[in-house]
């Protein structure tokens, strides 16, 4: 059973040669849709923050997850990527 998922919203690294934060240079998640083998689906918003939002999913018991990016924010630097990156998926839930 899954309870909440949790997604960094995009490429939420530090550039270890010159500093820079790269989430900011790319294009970030903003509201996605989760759909899951059983047929069931969550939509959210998503914080523009480097932070795992939690995304509660009230206990569904599936063998998959589909990640479906309906909208994203464009890059915040004049030099940004037009592509959305995902740094990290969190899948919380128990085995049964």
């Amino acid at each position: 059973m899954i309870y909440e998922v949790r997604i960094l919203l995009g490429y939420a690294k530090i550039d270890p040669v010159d500093g820079p934060n790269r989430l900011w240079q790319n294009r970030r998640m903003r509201r996605v849709w989760l759909e899951f083998s059983t047929g069931d689906w969550i939509e959210a918003l998503i914080d523009d923050q480097a932070t795992l939002p939690a995304i509660p999913v009230n206990n569904i018991a599936t063998d998959g997850i589909r990640i479906v990016i309906l909208e994203s924010l464009p890059p915040a630097l004049a030099d940004g990527r037009d592509f959305t990156p995902i740094s990290e998926v969190e899948v919380l839930g128990v085995v049964r």
